[in-house]
């Protein structure tokens, strides 16, 4: 459980990497009890996860891992070119912190200069969610100091690493929606601690009730924002015949690339379809399985 499943959400979602920390302390223990046939088998179950995911990325992009321009070991002829590589990654990191700018100008602004705007366009539960993540290291050091029991340190130990993913995230792509797990229990899980200490002046059923309590809290504070979208109970029908004059039809070779013109959006009307068509984009073949590929001289 500690082992495989960090590996596993780190392949479903990149920005979760921080949880990866668990890994190590899996492979560090067994390393110390010299385990080394579980240590071979949990090395071989990494590999097992971890590859497809990385192939999938290759196959895509040319890069190990996209978009991530540091790790650049690779010549395939389909590889993005590293310029393209940069921007896309800029333009996340960007969009993140202020979005709808232009992504060279919030990439050059300091701390003070975005934060505020930041943090001022946040809804009111994430702010407040983001006022408790302040106090949470206030909130540990008090239950530490109240009472101390190795049953406290493993949930410490797990607020630590979602502190450190809550950092990482913020240090690159600080938007809510690419952290919810760690910015939820790096506000919530210290509070589980008090749960050591009521139970000892016997309060019943503590953790039941704070569950309970959060669950209630977040519900209210999003029934404006539920109960306006019908979506959940009937999803709308993309009708792909009213799109016929949203799109430009260019024809590379036997294959026909759709781009939308009003919009940067495809929806699910037509194959293949980018908003964004690169010059110099060609065929790596005759076929659309093949792929396709960037002529830098045609680029130029």
């Amino acid at each position: 459980m500690y082992f495989v499943l960090p590996l596993f959400c780190c392949t479903l979602k990149l920005s979760s990497a921080p949880i990866a920390i668990f890994t190590l302390l899996v492979l560090i223990v067994c390393f110390r009890r010299k385990a080394w046939r579980e240590l071979f088998i949990l090395l071989a179950v990494s590999l097992i996860i971890i590859l497809p995911w990385l192939s999938r990325y290759i196959i895509l992009s040319g890069y190990l891992v996209y978009p991530f321009s540091k790790i650049d070991i690779f010549c395939f002829d389909w590889k993005v070119p590293f310029k393209e590589v940069t921007r896309e990654e800029n333009v996340t990191y960007a969009w993140a912190r202020m979005p709808r700018k232009p992504y060279e100008v919030v990439m050059n602004m300091s701390y003070s200069d975005w934060l505020p705007a930041w943090f001022k366009a946040k809804s009111n539960t994430i702010k407040y969610i983001i006022y408790l993540v302040i106090i949470s290291p206030l909130v540990v050091c008090v239950s530490l100091l109240w009472y101390r029991q190795k049953k406290q340190m493993k949930i410490v130990f797990a607020w630590f690493v979602a502190v450190l993913g809550l950092l990482f995230n913020f240090l690159t792509a600080p938007d809510p929606r690419f952290c919810y797990g760690f910015l939820i229990l790096t506000a919530f899980l210290p509070y589980y601690l008090f749960s050591f200490h009521i139970k000892k002046v016997r309060v019943p059923n503590y953790n039941y009730v704070l569950i309970i309590g959060l669950m209630l809290y977040f519900i209210s504070v999003q029934y404006e924002i539920l109960k306006k979208q019908n979506l959940f109970i009937e999803p709308h029908y993309i009708n792909n015949s009213s799109y016929n004059n949203m799109f430009n039809i260019y024809n590379l070779d036997q294959v026909k690339l759709y781009s939308p013109v009003k919009t940067d959006r495809c929806f699910d009307c037509c194959f293949p379809c980018s908003p964004y068509l690169k010059n110099g984009l060609e065929l790596r073949g005759r076929s659309l399985q093949e792929g396709f590929r960037i002529n830098n001289s045609m680029a130029k």
